[in-house]
């Protein structure tokens, strides 16, 4: 959980990736069908979680109980310990949790509200990963038994992400304030997107991923379109991740596709003030 300027995994500084003024955001929340439930529940919060690199999402606010319950919005979000600290995932098929490559080698997985946890056997980086790198930081991680909980939605290559106009919520398990101690529970909130291409999504200032949020999901009105990796050294500007259309048929190679159910959907906005202007230094999740 080092917070170290210009280290490895866990604290690295690096060029800022040229992003500009990030602006207050609105975002559009999906909410989940699960086929187990009837009930539609609409989702009310966003949360980040990390391995160290970043503090939890700052700006945001508490997931509410139900939300990470079985059949809730959050269901398959998925909190991540070993070694290494803490770190935030997205459960993308039944016995696979996707997070970032530089979270190393988490040894438990707790699912949604899950306080008992399931081993990790398996770990798998993106044969592209470079250490300090925002693009292809991604690792798929198999669980020892798989899970009834219905994963994350994922991105389609037609879906359109545009900077300055995208809303996206951040979701994670990591502390909700500089210095801050680990969260009890997970929080998310809403922001923009700042930047984008073929490999790197970026988002500005509400909300902000940090420490314990590696590897949390960006979402766009519930459907996974990023995955958190790095953010300036005060957390208070920028988050950057692996964009997921350029993972996506690496995922789908090793954790089958993604579950053929629609789930509905719902809106989540905020008011929060505009963003600030960039640092020259950036800093992994």
């Amino acid at each position: 959980m080092t917070s170290a300027i210009e280290e490895s995994a866990d604290g690295v500084k690096m060029p800022n990736p040229s992003i500009g003024v990030a602006l207050g955001a609105l975002l559009a929340g999906k909410v989940r069908q699960c086929w187990r439930f009837a009930l539609a529940l609409i989702a009310l919060g966003l949360v980040l979680g990390n391995s160290g690199m970043v503090r939890a999402i700052v700006g945001g606010a508490t997931i509410p109980a139900p939300q990470v319950a079985p059949g809730g919005t959050f269901e398959w979000l998925v909190r991540l310990e070993g070694p290494g600290g803490r770190c935030t995932g997205s459960l993308i098929a039944a016995d696979w949790v996707l997070t970032a490559a530089h979270c190393g080698n988490p040894t438990v997985a707790f699912i949604g509200n899950d306080t008992v946890g399931v081993a990790i056997v398996e770990v798998v980086l993106h044969p592209s990963f470079t250490s300090g790198q925002p693009q292809f930081d991604a690792s798929l991680l198999r669980i020892a038994t798989p899970s009834a909980i219905r994963p994350v939605n994922r991105s389609v290559a037609s879906l359109t992400i545009t900077a300055g106009q995208t809303p996206i919520t951040l979701a994670g398990w990591g502390v909700a304030n500089s210095g801050g101690a680990p969260v009890a529970e997970p929080r998310a909130g809403d922001t923009t997107v700042t930047s984008v291409n073929t490999q790197v999504l970026t988002t500005g200032a509400p909300t902000i991923g940090c420490d314990g949020d590696s590897g949390g999901p960006m979402l766009y009105r519930g459907t996974l379109v990023g995955v958190m990796s790095s953010t300036d050294a005060t957390c208070s500007t920028f988050t950057a991740g692996a964009r997921f259309r350029s993972i996506a048929d690496w995922v789908t190679s090793i954790a089958g596709p993604s579950s053929p159910i629609a789930p509905c959907r719902a809106q989540w906005r905020t008011n929060r003030g505009f963003g600030q202007q960039l640092r020259n230094t950036v800093r992994v999740l």
